[in-house]
Parts: structure tokens; sequence; C-alpha cells
């Protein structure tokens, strides 16, 4: 049976973040952001290629030689790749021959490793050209696992208006109609609101406050860790 490496995932990221400029190389728990993502990500049994798809700006390449020095892969889009993310993201995928890609972003400290591999397996089974754990949101922000089939992205690249092109799925989901879709079972106890993603700089010592409540570092931290008991409450 042939062995070719045809999934992967592959993390979206820059540097100039408009909020919090530089925080991908900014450290949560010790240790890089990108590189806590990377080293979550090298869990999956399911990921031929862990690819981060930047830009081939200058200001990017300390996040690229960062990513290649952990021992990560890189696509570093033209410029027009910057703002045009889904094509990025298609780049990404064809340099590395991916058949399948699960989107990661750049500002999501917590990739689920289980969630992820479980997502792949769906896709596998299914053919699905989006398997999602967003429909309907019961995961915190930030636990979102998508598998996109490339060639049916590729396929519908020129019917996606510029303005949405900076979001990869959001004309997925928006014209469900035209895909395959499949869908992973909803949290059991919904946390939708929970935000376990890095925007601003408070959100940085706010995650650092979940990780010290919950006792477990970056790496390690499971999903169900990370939701307040709270969060649950008067439901």
């Amino acid at each position: 049976m042939e062995k070719s490496k045809t999934r992967g995932a592959i993390i979206l990221a820059r540097m100039d973040s408009s909020r919090l400029p530089g925080k991908v190389l900014k450290p949560i728990d010790g240790i890089p952001l990108v590189e806590a993502i990377y080293l979550r990500l090298r869990k999956c049994r399911s990921l031929d290629e862990i690819v981060l798809a930047t830009t081939s700006r200058d200001c990017d390449s300390p996040l690229v030689q960062h990513f290649e020095n952990i021992g990560g892969q890189v696509y570093r889009g033209s410029p027009e790749e910057v703002e045009n993310v889904t094509q990025r993201f298609l780049s990404a995928g064809n340099s590395y021959q991916l058949t399948y890609a699960a989107r990661i972003n750049g500002d999501s400290p917590f990739p689920d490793a289980a969630l992820i591999d479980e997502g792949w397996n769906v896709a596998n089974e299914t053919r699905a050209d989006l398997v999602t754990n967003l429909i309907p949101r019961t995961f915190p922000y930030g636990i979102a696992v998508e598998w996109i089939r490339l060639e049916k992205l590729a396929d519908l690249l020129p019917q996606i208006p510029s303005a949405e092109r900076e979001h990869v799925t959001s004309f997925l989901y928006k014209n469900i109609e035209k895909i395959r879709l499949a869908t992973l079972p909803p949290l059991q106890n919904p946390s939708p609101e929970t935000q376990l993603t890095i925007d601003i700089a408070s959100d940085m010592d706010r995650i650092e406050g979940l990780l010290a409540e919950a006792n477990t570092s970056v790496i390690d931290a499971q999903t169900l860790d990370l939701i307040r008991p709270s969060s649950n409450e008067n439901k």
C-alpha cells in the first residue's frame, strides 16, 4: 500500500498581529506560542506533516527561523497571500502534496490531538470535504477541529469573495449545500463562551491563570481541564 504523505496540519501565523504584534513567539508557560502548538500537534497520530504557513516578508523571518529550529516544515507565501489566507492555506498544502489539511490557528495554544485524530478518522471514512466540530459550536473558542479536502477548497476558491478569503472556512459554512459535510459529536457539557485564544496581552495572563488553576502545562493540558466549572452553571 502506498504510504505517501497526504494529510497534515497547517498552522496559519504571522508576526504582525494588529492587537498583539509578535504574539506567536511570546511565551505561554515558558514556551513560545507557536512552539507550544507544534509540540501539542506532535501528539497526533493522524498527521504526516506539520506545516507553518506564513509569508515571505522580513518581519516573519524570526518566526520561520524558530519553527525550523524546532523541526517544523515551513511554507512562505507570496505578498498577495498576506491577507488571502485561503490561498496561503491551499498553497501550503499543495507544497507538501497534502490531500487533506487540518486548519490550525496560530493564536490558539491548545489544539486537541485526540479530537484532531478523531476528525481524521471521520474524514478518512466519509471522504467529506469538511469535517468540523463547530456545528453546533459546543467547544470553547480555540478548540476547533476542521479537516478540509484541499481539492474541493481549490475548486470553490473562484467563488469565494475577496473579503472572505481571510477566513479559510467561512465560505464553506455559509454554503454547506456545496460541500460534503461531516460533524464530530458535540461536547457533553457545552462551553462555547470559554475563550482559549490569544488576541490581546491580557489573554496571556488569563491563559496562564487557567493553567495554574488546572495544575497542568500548556503541552499537557486537556480541553476539559481548561473549562471552568462556573462556565456550566445556571444553564
